[in-house]
């Protein structure tokens, strides 16, 4: 998929998380519902931040800041859940937990 001449791929397979971003069934807002998904931000060696969406697998996009890769990611989101209503397949439920551990080097 392209958008704004930026390549996002929302193929139906595997991923990791840290944010929260909310999500919305109904773009427009009518009778939308709600749903939060945890969005894993990485940055690149480039200075280009990726967005991906654990619950989501194979969804994944990228921006040039982290707020631009958000902005993305939730459009990528969007588009993905349109797709699986447009195929009656349920929507994954997103069980990611987080932690952080220290280790000695």
């Amino acid at each position: 998929m392209q958008t704004a001449g930026v390549s996002t791929s929302c193929s139906q397979y595997p991923f990791a998380g840290i944010l929260r971003a909310n999500d919305s069934k109904d773009r427009e807002g009518v009778g939308a519902v709600k749903r939060e998904f945890s969005i894993r931000l990485t940055p690149e060696d480039d200075g280009r931040w990726t967005a991906e969406v654990p619950a989501l697998p194979g969804c994944v996009t990228w921006g040039e800041t982290k707020e631009q890769a958000l902005e993305r990611i939730k459009e990528a989101v969007e588009l993905y859940l349109e797709v699986l209503a447009e195929e009656g397949r349920p929507i994954p439920e997103d069980r990611s937990d987080y932690a952080r551990i220290e280790v000695a080097l």
